[in-house]
């Protein structure tokens, strides 16, 4: 069940764990526990992103310095992009 805390609230999916629940994220819960703050009236049923699925899906955009902010963006060891990188006997020309 997906909700939305209207409140801070402590909280346990699994009847072991107590997770602190923040206002106005969205939480990925059980159905026990989303009922639970939802009779309370601290949060309610929602179908907003959670947030790192929202981070997730957003596209590539360039920072203040004009830099990609994706991991994508970044050069990856070995890849022609960084052909310096790695092991440095490879880009040894013989």
């Amino acid at each position: 069940m997906r909700i939305k805390m209207k409140e801070s609230m402590n909280g346990s999916n699994d009847g072991i764990n107590v997770e602190h629940f923040e206002e106005g994220k969205v939480y990925e819960v059980s159905t026990g526990l989303g009922n639970n703050f939802i009779g309370q009236k601290v949060a309610r049923v929602t179908k907003e992103p959670i947030a790192a699925e929202a981070e997730a899906s957003t596209p590539d955009e360039p920072d203040e310095d004009g830099e990609a902010r994706a991991k994508s963006a970044k050069a990856k060891k070995g890849s022609p992009e960084n052909k310096d990188a790695g092991n440095p006997d490879e880009n040894k020309e013989e």
